[in-house]
C-alpha cells in the first residue's frame, strides 16, 4: 500500500469550496492508499487534528 502526503493550504476546519474538494479527494485517496495532509494555518490558530482510518 503506498503512502501519499497531501500539501495543501485548503483544509479542515475551512468551510469552503477548496477545503471540501480537499476532503473529499483525500477521502478518495484513503480507500486504497495511507494518505498524509500537511495543511496550513493562520498565525496563531491550532492545527486541525482528522484521522482517516482504513477500511
Amino acid at each position: 500500500m503506498a503512502t501519499i502526503n497531501v500539501v495543501t493550504s485548503h483544509f479542515s476546519p475551512e468551510i469552503t469550496a477548496a477545503s471540501h474538494r480537499m476532503d473529499a479527494l483525500v477521502d478518495a485517496l484513503a480507500v486504497h492508499h495511507t494518505v498524509n495532509v500537511f495543511a496550513l494555518t493562520e498565525i496563531g490558530k491550532p492545527a486541525a487534528s482528522k484521522t482517516i482510518s482504513e477500511s
